[in-house]
């Protein structure tokens, strides 16, 4: 009699192991970041999980109301806490939506900053892909939402514009 249990818990580690995966920065090299900069544990910059929602070839930004630049929606990964689940957090908080789970795909990490000075404290941004049934609104610290192409490279973060040059590489924007 074969033992279904067994094989169910390694589904479940699996699953554990996809949800708290986090690799796509595990390039990350201090030489990469300036002495001195902010950063997270284990002298790792603090990290953040982004959303890119596509539309008609163009990707949503949120303008948040204390900045002046555009930005992915995103939350910072808390300690302990599975990036993917920061990530779901971080669209409930800033567009009001529910993301689909099995929607969400591995994109890249980038490292910079994601403040309205250039010169900001140094972030490590992993981006997903995902999707949603609901119509995004701004919500909490959002005052609106943009629909842009790489043409707005100019009205966000540093970290945006090299998240929209590397879209369009994926060809996944105009």
């Amino acid at each position: 009699m074969i033992d279904v249990r067994e094989g169910a818990n390694d589904v479940i580690d699996d699953l554990e192991d996809d949800l708290d995966d986090d690799d796509l920065d595990d390039d990350f090299d201090d030489e990469d970041i300036e002495d001195g900069v902010q950063r997270g544990g284990a002298g790792r910059p603090p990290r953040v999980a982004a959303l890119t929602l596509f539309r008609n070839r163009r990707l949503l930004l949120v303008a948040l109301h204390d900045r002046t630049t555009l930005t992915l929606p995103s939350a910072s990964i808390a300690d302990g806490e599975p990036p993917r689940h920061a990530l779901v957090r971080g669209c409930r908080e800033e567009l009001g939506v529910e993301i689909e789970r099995t929607s969400i795909g591995d994109l890249f990490t980038v490292l910079g900053s994601d403040d309205d000075d250039e010169d900001g404290p140094v972030i490590s941004m992993t981006v997903y892909s995902g999707d949603t049934a609901d119509e995004p609104q701004p919500v909490g610290r959002a005052d609106g939402l943009v629909w842009v192409s790489s043409a707005d490279a100019d009205r966000c973060t540093s970290v945006g514009a090299d998240i929209l040059k590397r879209l369009v590489q994926l060809d996944l924007i105009d």
